[in-house]
């Protein structure tokens, strides 16, 4: 179980104890004008980057993992409805491009 937090305000809100209750590890960042609070608890979610954007996950993507996703994220909206249609696995994915912002989640593996 875990929980994320992403905000571009200046003033960053103190995670509630709600939220530091869905995990162990707090991880703190700030990309790109946009501040990331995530707190988990299995090694397999967490923020990953690349050059043109950035991901937060919570949960398991088969094939492809996270971070190549992030490598290879582009400022394509079109790219972005194709990753999200072939992405198999159960998991809840924020992602952040100079362009789009997306919130996504298949927790029950339904496609």
């Amino acid at each position: 179980m875990s929980s994320f937090y992403v905000s571009n305000s200046k003033h960053v809100a103190v995670p509630t104890d709600i939220f530091l209750r869905r995990g162990q590890v707090t991880t703190e960042k700030k990309l790109d004008d946009v501040n990331i609070i995530h707190r988990r608890s299995r090694d397999h979610s967490g923020v990953f980057e690349g050059k043109n954007g950035f991901i937060v996950s919570d949960g398991f993507c088969y094939g492809a993992g996270f971070q190549s996703i992030a490598d290879n994220l582009t400022d394509d909206v079109e790219q972005i409805k194709e990753l999200l249609n072939t992405l198999n696995g159960d998991y809840s994915i924020y992602i952040n491009t100079h362009r789009y912002h997306v919130i996504a989640t298949d927790v029950w593996k339904t496609k």
